[in-house]
C-alpha cells in the first residue's frame, strides 16, 4: 500500500512539474545574459522600468543553493528541474542572471522561441570589479577561500573563482575569471545571430538611448522615460581608481592578457594600451 501511494505521488508531482515547465516555456521571455559585473544588473534594471515589465534580477534562491550548477554540468539534475523550481523567477518577462550565460545550451533548448541579449564589458574591467565586490586583492599568485567572508557567506562565488567544472583549467583564481569572461565572449561569438550584443562602455555613452534601441530590438514598448533613473546605482561601484598593472601586477595582468585577448579584440577591446594609465 505505502508503495502505491508513493507511486502515485511521484506521477503527481511529474505532472505537477510538465504543467509549470509548460507554463513557464509559454512565453517569449528576454533573458539578459554576460558575465557578473559587465552591467548586466544595471541594463536589466532600466529596461525593466522603460518598459513596465517585471524583471528578475538574479534567480536569489539559486544563490543559497551553491551547488547547483556542478549538478546540471555534472548530470545530477536536469535543467528543466530547475526552471520549475525557481519558476516564479523565470515566469517574468526579463530574466537576468549571469550564470545561465554558462548554460546557455540548456537555457535555448527549453526556451527556443525567447530573446536573448549579451552584455560584454572589457575583461580588465570585469574582472576588477568582480574582485572589487570580493574584496579580494588582484595581484595574488593565489588565495585561501576561507579567508574572505564573502566566499563562505555566499559559496557559490566560490566556482566563479574555479574554472574547471566549465571546462577550463586555471592555476589560480585569476585564470579562473579570465576563463569565465571568455567562456561568456566565445559564446556570443559563435552564436552571434541568436543574440542582441550590448557592450557596457557603449552603454555608458548613452544609458537612455541604448535602453530604447534595446527595447524596440526585443519588441517591447517603452511606456516611461528613464532619464532620472539612469545613473542609479544597482551594485556596489568597483575601484576604477587604480590602473590595471596596480591593481593586478604584471603576472597576473599578462595571464589575463593572454587567455581574454584573442577574444576581446573582436569586441575591439584594446590590450595593446600602457596598463600603467589605463583605469
Amino acid at each position: 500500500m505505502k508503495r502505491r501511494i508513493k507511486s502515485e505521488m511521484i506521477k503527481f508531482n511529474h505532472r505537477r512539474d510538465l504543467k509549470s515547465l509548460e507554463e513557464i516555456t509559454s512565453f517569449q521571455t528576454v533573458f539578459i545574459l554576460g558575465t557578473q559585473k559587465s552591467g548586466t544588473t544595471a541594463i536589466a534594471a532600466l529596461l525593466s522600468k522603460a518598459t513596465k515589465m517585471p524583471a528578475t534580477l538574479d534567480l536569489l534562491d539559486s544563490v543559497e543553493d551553491s551547488s547547483w550548477p556542478l549538478r546540471i554540468s555534472y548530470g545530477c539534475q536536469s535543467f528543466s528541474s530547475f526552471a520549475v523550481k525557481h519558476k516564479n523567477d523565470f515566469s517574468r518577462p526579463i530574466v537576468k542572471e549571469p550564470w545561465l550565460t554558462y548554460f546557455y545550451d540548456d537555457l535555448v533548448k527549453l526556451f527556443p522561441d525567447s530573446k536573448y541579449i549579451m552584455v560584454m564589458r572589457h575583461p580588465l574591467d570585469t574582472i576588477r570589479s568582480v574582485l572589487s565586490r570580493l574584496r579580494i586583492p588582484g595581484n595574488l599568485e593565489s588565495i585561501n577561500y576561507d579567508d574572505y567572508r564573502v566566499l563562505n557567506d555566499r559559496k557559490i562565488w566560490r566556482l566563479a573563482l574555479n574554472s574547471s567544472w566549465n571546462g577550463r583549467l586555471s592555476r589560480n583564481y585569476i585564470e579562473a575569471l579570465a576563463h569565465r569572461w571568455d567562456v561568456s565572449a566565445k559564446l556570443y561569438l559563435n552564436n552571434k545571430e541568436c543574440f542582441r550584443l550590448v557592450r557596457y562602455e557603449d552603454f555608458l555613452l548613452d544609458k537612455k538611448h541604448v535602453i530604447d534601441i534595446l527595447a524596440q530590438d526585443m519588441g517591447l514598448s517603452v511606456k516611461y522615460d528613464i532619464s532620472g533613473d539612469v545613473d542609479i546605482q544597482y551594485q556596489r561601484k568597483g575601484n576604477n581608481e587604480i590602473s590595471f598593472i596596480d591593481f593586478f601586477g604584471e603576472k597576473n595582468y599578462e595571464a589575463i592578457k593572454n587567455i581574454c585577448e584573442d577574444s576581446a579584440v573582436k569586441f575591439d577591446y584594446d590590450f595593446q594600451l600602457n596598463p600603467h594609465c589605463l583605469k
